[in-house]
């Protein structure tokens, strides 16, 4: 009889200790199930703030490719391309009116490039207090939106000629 209560006893035991190794084994199971979630999601957060940061650097340089094309235009013209003219007129010489009169045979833009969600740039010529805005309605590709599918235009970005050193400021009196 006391061999058996003995064995009972110890069979009871390791029954208690596997119970608190399987709880255990979940705890850790639950634990890095969690750890894989939020590891994850940060990959994912990471992985947006990369294509944000790619989308913004190839509309940068679009906008400033298309703004010197557009300069280089009208200071060979007088004018901007009309927007009915539109960037293409950067490509080939316009055939609406107002005609250049000195147009570079070689055109200012090989081709007119998309935003970077593969949309046309939208161009309006005059544009709201400037001679013309460029812009993108983002990856949505309509007015309005949040994040990456907001309105973007060239007067976002600094222009080359104000971050160039000595603009703006007094040469003069520097020490």
């Amino acid at each position: 009889m006391r061999f058996r209560q003995r064995k009972l006893k110890k069979v009871k035991k390791k029954r208690k200790k596997q119970e608190r190794l399987s709880w255990t084994m979940i705890a850790f199971s639950a634990g890095g199930a969690i750890f894989v979630c939020a590891f994850l999601a940060f990959m994912c957060m990471q992985n947006e703030k990369a294509v944000e940061k790619t989308a913004t650097t190839k509309l940068r340089v679009d906008l400033y490719r298309i703004g010197v094309a557009l300069h280089q235009f009208r200071l060979d013209n007088d004018f901007y391309p009309a927007t009915d003219q539109g960037l293409h007129a950067l490509v080939e010489a316009p055939t609406a009116p107002p005609h250049p009169s000195s147009y570079d045979e070689e055109g200012y833009l090989e081709k007119v490039p998309n935003d970077p969600w593969g949309n046309p740039y939208v161009y309006r010529c005059p544009g709201k207090d400037a001679p013309y805005d460029l812009l993108t309605h983002g990856a949505d590709g309509s007015p309005g939106g949040a994040k990456l599918d907001r309105d973007r235009s060239n007067r976002e970005f600094d222009s080359p000629e104000e971050t160039s050193p000595g603009r703006g400021e007094d040469t003069q009196n520097r020490d």
